[in-house]
């Protein structure tokens, strides 16, 4: 059962499942709730009026309570997200659940596929967001389908949330890289994805009215995918997502020229028509062209990060530009990028001390870059 705020309409929506009185379990739906009681209030009178019923009862196969799942999240989650989530659980979590029947699916079963995750040798990261899909499938029929015994909650969760390390480019890396591009939109799709941070999405989503070329800047208002053929737009990831981001002066002259040779471009039209898939498989093509490591699309992110954080910018500017809702983000993500200061303040208590003489300036020590104005 789950009872839900639509955000289209605003009104309240509840659904649920029942057997009817030859045994077959049905769905029921039923919308245009104004408040979140007058919903309650039905699905409590529903359920009384047919006794038959055992709503409690799981007896479906894996398979048919995902799509459940997924209908009664799809308006919940933004497109990519699903989409996300979709191939996840299609590569990883049907072939092994698929046709168990879910409410008799048990502690030891889950740990038998956790193992073979594990052995798959995924990113620490992957398994871990692997492992999150079964886990809210599961909570999903706990809390709103009373799922008697939720399985999930006596395994231990595998991989890490956190990542050990992060590739990325070095500015000489990403100059190797872009000499090779010889497509004038994947050299403009690249460089700006380079020097301004942004997510794919987030390129995706800018609209001509969204560029400032007077003042050097980006406002990033919307995120959007590619999705069956046409872009899909959406909210951005974060409140803090939404907003401007400053570009140099060759960035805007370089996309300057690429919005005039588009001509009589509308103000809400898209300035860079790409997908994430299509960008993915030029970044490998170009990449081993110029005979650097290969990245994903998303470490050109990290690269500028790492770009900003090698010339001593503060992490809560970093947060700044990336959009991160948190400095706590910023600094789980990269705090392994920062240079170790330690050793600088041994130093700078010695000159304190009147040990030894000035080594290092204001300027130059980065434990007082914050005072310098």
């Amino acid at each position: 059962m789950s009872i839900y705020k639509d955000k289209k309409t605003g009104n309240w929506v509840v659904t649920l499942r029942y057997k009817d009185l030859d045994g077959i379990i049905k769905r029921r739906a039923k919308r245009g709730f104004t408040t979140k009681r007058e919903a309650k209030d039905w699905k409590d009178d529903f359920l009384s009026s047919i006794s038959h019923v055992e709503a409690k009862e799981m007896e479906m196969t894996f398979e048919e309570f995902y799509k459940v799942y997924l209908s009664d999240i799809s308006n919940l989650i933004r497109a990519n997200t699903l989409q996300t989530k979709e191939t996840i659980v299609s590569r990883h979590i049907l072939p092994y659940f698929r046709d168990k029947i879910f409410s008799k699916i048990t502690t030891p079963e889950i740990i038998r596929w956790q193992n073979e995750i594990l052995g798959k040798n995924f990113k620490d990261t992957y398994s871990r967001t692997i492992n999150n899909q079964l886990v809210a499938v599961f909570n999903h029929a706990e809390k709103y389908y009373d799922l008697g015994k939720n399985p999930m909650k006596k395994t231990t969760a595998i991989g890490n949330k956190n990542s050990n390390s992060i590739d990325f480019w070095t500015k000489d890396e990403f100059d190797q890289f872009i000499q090779v591009v010889d497509e004038e939109v994947d050299y403009i799709h690249f460089t700006v994805l380079f020097y301004t941070g942004i997510r794919i999405g987030e390129l995706i989503a800018i609209r001509l009215k969204n560029i400032n070329f007077e003042k050097g800047h980006i406002e990033i208002r919307e995120s959007a995918q590619y999705v069956g053929g046409q872009y899909i737009f959406s909210k951005t990831k974060t409140t803090k997502s939404e907003r401007i981001v400053t570009i140099p002066a060759f960035l805007t002259e370089l996309i300057r020229n690429h919005v005039e040779k588009l001509y009589f471009m509308d103000m809400d039209e898209q300035v860079f028509l790409t997908n994430k898939v299509r960008l993915a498989k030029q970044l490998t093509k170009y990449a081993k062209k110029a005979k650097v490591k290969k990245i994903r699309i998303h470490d050109l992110r990290h690269s500028h990060a790492s770009l900003l954080i090698e010339q001593g910018v503060q992490p809560n500017i970093v947060q700044e530009r990336l959009g991160h809702e948190k400095i706590e983000t910023t600094l789980k993500t990269y705090s392994h990028m920062y240079p170790n200061k330690q050793y600088y303040l041994a130093d700078f208590l010695d000159q304190l001390a009147g040990n030894k003489s000035p080594s290092i300036t204001p300027v130059d020590n980065p434990l007082l870059i914050d005072t310098i104005k």
